[in-house]
């Protein structure tokens, strides 16, 4: 910025203050007076951004991408009940995901209980990192049909009952837990109807295994068949009402903020390299809003906005520049 421009440059500085909706997404910033002229040939550009990394990549309302389900075998016949789990919106790792579902295995009493005290249960559902791989790993167990293949497949395990902390075991207290003359796996679900789970995790839609495994000895594991996306949120959108971008659809884009590197919870700090000015509407203005959107143009559901945002608008030369509504003395053109 040469000395040239100096006159005609302003800072605009936004924070938790100028916050507009309840995502914590779009913020405004009320010009003195209510009046702001904007001459043709002028320009806004982001000197600093700091913004706490705060949206879920679990959200039911924003990206559908809370739901799956799991099937087992039901008590006394052939056939498999369907039990939809619906994680509540937060941030989740794998692991995460991985206990709120053993969470819901305790309370359905699908589960087995060490015989050594304090040892750790046994579940027949398990997803986890496959770090080797990039990717996740889906895991089945056999659910056993009879007292003497429960102890043959998990010995050192017993059936749960409400002392242990959940509910009692769903099939009974054997000897048969249920009709099937094999043990046979649970299976779990990536819905359709929640497709952007799988993406989170990595699968397609669909079940894993695809029909039950009957056996008396095999478990079932399979790996992601997509590449997983952990964050549905890869970049944010900083959009402006003041903008005319010429080269953009919408054409209100004033800048991209990378979050590469930044960890849920802590700030994504952003300060361009050099100024990239971007052509603002001629015209006169109250305020200036600023809208985040992620990658898509989704509009962030933000849970904390302790934000900081700084702009520089550089002023054209061709019209008044700026005015205080009834001060003549503080017009200046």
């Amino acid at each position: 910025m040469n000395k040239s421009d100096i006159s005609n440059s302003f800072c605009v500085v936004l924070n938790s203050s100028n916050v507009f909706s309840s995502f914590n997404s779009i913020y405004k910033y009320n010009f003195i007076q209510g009046g702001f002229n904007v001459p043709e040939d002028s320009k806004i550009c982001v000197s600093q951004i700091t913004i706490p990394y705060s949206w879920f990549n679990v959200n039911a309302q924003v990206y559908n991408n809370a739901q799956f389900a799991i099937q087992y075998p039901t008590p006394g016949s052939n056939t498999y009940t369907t039990y939809n789990i619906t994680l509540p919106n937060g941030f989740y790792q794998t692991s995460d995901i991985n206990s709120y579902l053993q969470k819901q295995m305790i309370q359905l009493g699908l589960y087995l209980v060490s015989t050594t005290a304090g040892g750790p249960n046994l579940y027949f559902f398990n997803i986890s990192t496959n770090a080797n791989y990039y990717t996740n790993q889906i895991l089945t167990f056999l659910v056993p049909s009879t007292t003497a293949n429960l102890a043959t497949l998990y010995p050192g395990y017993r059936i749960p009952t409400t002392a242990d902390g959940g509910s009692a075991w769903i099939y009974g207290v054997g000897p048969t837990f249920y009709t099937t003359v094999s043990p046979a796996t649970t299976v779990f679900q990536v819905l359709s109807s929640s497709s952007a789970f799988g993406t989170l995790i990595g699968y397609l839609p669909g079940s894993y295994p695809s029909t039950p495994i009957t056996s008396n000895t095999a478990n079932y594991s399979t790996l992601g068949n997509t590449q997983p996306n952990a964050t549905p949120v890869n970049s944010l959108i900083l959009r402006c009402n003041l903008i005319a971008n010429s080269v953009t659809v919408p054409s209100d884009i004033l800048d991209s903020v990378p979050i590469q590197g930044a960890t849920f919870g802590a700030n994504i700090n952003y300060s361009p390299s050099y100024e990239k000015w971007v052509d603002m509407i001629a015209g006169n203005y109250t305020s200036l809003s600023l809208t985040l959107q992620d990658q898509n143009f989704t509009q962030i559901q933000a849970n904390d906005n302790n934000v900081l945002m700084v702009l520089y608008i550089k002023l054209g030369t061709k019209k008044k520049i700026l005015t205080y509504a009834g001060d003549k003395k503080n017009s200046f053109s």
